[in-house]
């Protein structure tokens, strides 16, 4: 009976150790409050105007010049002139100019990828976190999308994300700043604490800026409850009404304010 019950203890602590050491954070080789620090999982809204960066309104500052090609394309979107706006032919909003707008996004962290779902658009980005390169404009598995391909490290306990890959069609904000399909975006998330999170996002595109810029920290705060679950917000034409009331007045409101 004893050599029993000893056989039954040594096959339980069998079982059970891998589960132990892995729940032990030391043995991981990393530290409790690192791993804590390094979530910023959660839904996200972007804090009060006056703790916003200046150019709100427009993503691109007023000393960085544009190349001729650039500027031809800025001149023709009118300064975000609703005629020619594409979102109101419901085509994606793109990789950044989504977070112009003051709407919820959620995080979701994985240990191989995180992903990022914005309300607005109903799109989702996927970040690899798996330590792969990021590929070249040749090696991109679709060419150039309107989300892009990114890949993601942590820099402390900021996580840094590099894109490429974002197709011109896009708008890079609502004043109607253009980019190339070359345009590489480096965004740095840093939680302040654990209600606040500050991104920055470096935008470099040679063949439509005369020089790199970045853009923000623009402040968000972590939002928790059953009223900020994530909802569908898609471009509805056929729900014109909807639109109008939710996006076209955001819009127009969006190009007075480039105006001033």
């Amino acid at each position: 009976m004893r050599k029993h019950f000893v056989r039954l203890a040594l096959l339980l602590v069998v079982a059970f150790a891998p589960a132990v050491f892995a729940q032990n954070p030391e043995r991981a080789g990393t530290t409790s409050s690192q791993s804590s620090e390094r979530d910023i999982s959660g839904v996200w809204m972007a804090a009060p105007p006056p703790q916003q960066p200046k150019q709100l309104g427009g993503m691109v500052p007023k000393e960085v010049g544009m190349t001729p090609w650039a500027k031809a394309r800025f001149d023709a979107a009118g300064g975000g002139n609703n005629d020619t706006n594409p979102q109101l032919r419901c085509e994606p909003l793109g990789a950044t100019r989504w977070t112009q707008f003051v709407r919820p996004f959620e995080i979701v962290q994985t240990p191989g990828r995180i992903f990022f779902f914005p309300e607005i658009d109903h799109a989702y980005t996927v970040v690899y976190m798996d330590g792969r390169p990021l590929p070249k404009a040749e090696e991109l598995p679709f060419g150039p999308t309107y989300m892009g391909y990114s890949v993601g490290h942590w820099d402390g306990n900021d996580l840094v994300i590099e894109t490429v890959g974002v197709t011109d069609k896009a708008w890079l904000d609502n004043a109607g700043h253009p980019h190339t399909d070359d345009m590489r975006l480096t965004w740095r998330y840093h939680r302040a604490d654990h209600n606040t999170l500050d991104v920055s996002i470096t935008f470099d595109d040679s063949k439509a800026y005369t020089k790199s810029w970045t853009y923000g920290p623009r402040r968000y705060l972590l939002k928790t409850g059953r009223d900020w679950e994530i909802q569908e917000q898609e471009c509805l034409i056929s729900d014109q009404k909807y639109f109008e009331e939710n996006i076209g007045n955001h819009l127009k409101k969006s190009q007075d304010d480039n105006q001033q």
